[in-house]
């Protein structure tokens, strides 16, 4: 068989003597890629390749989940009053419960912005870090807080964003 014989298969390539094909064109580009023993091999083009995130960065995504899931479930339990936490905040609950989920929705965008490799993804949740280790004071109405699970996630949070320099975030883009 040559390559002209219409018998061989379409967009493939014959070494001279051989009777199967061994190069198969590629679906994405014409260019020629060796066939593997089970079709044609599947390899990604040579370019930049993307860096994987640091230690410090893959705890901030994970926190930033915490959050969201924190906020969601504060909000339910201000909505339906589950262990009398109306009673913990100075302020009408309704305003944090409102506050709350829209922090909470905001958490969770920061996440997919940094899942997505944009810088401000990481400014979004320091920022949102900020808001809500302020606003546990105002919620709590004093300097003397109680410590609780988000105030130490939040400065967690902080003090992680501060320690990552614009090397160990450099591998997201604009």
């Amino acid at each position: 068989m040559t390559p002209a014989d219409p018998r061989t298969e379409r967009g493939t390539t014959q070494l001279e003597g051989v009777g199967r094909p061994c190069f198969a064109l590629g679906k994405r580009s014409n260019t020629i890629r060796p066939k593997g023993m089970y079709g044609v091999i599947n390899r990604e083009p040579q370019g930049k390749r993307k860096s994987r995130p640091t230690l410090a960065i893959a705890l901030l995504m994970l926190l930033s989940l915490e959050k969201f899931v924190q906020h969601m479930a504060v909000t339910y339990a201000f909505q339906m009053d589950l262990p009398g936490t109306r009673q913990f905040v100075r302020y009408d609950y309704r305003i944090f419960m409102v506050v709350g989920f829209l922090v909470g929705l905001l958490f969770l965008l920061s996440f997919v912005l940094m899942i997505r490799r944009k810088r401000s993804g990481f400014g979004l949740l320091c920022g949102l870090a900020l808001f809500d280790f302020a606003a546990e004071f105002i919620a709590q109405g004093t300097l003397m807080i109680e410590i609780t699970v988000s105030f130490i996630v939040a400065s967690l949070i902080i003090v992680l964003y501060l320690l990552s320099t614009k090397n160990q975030i450099a591998y997201v883009h604009g």
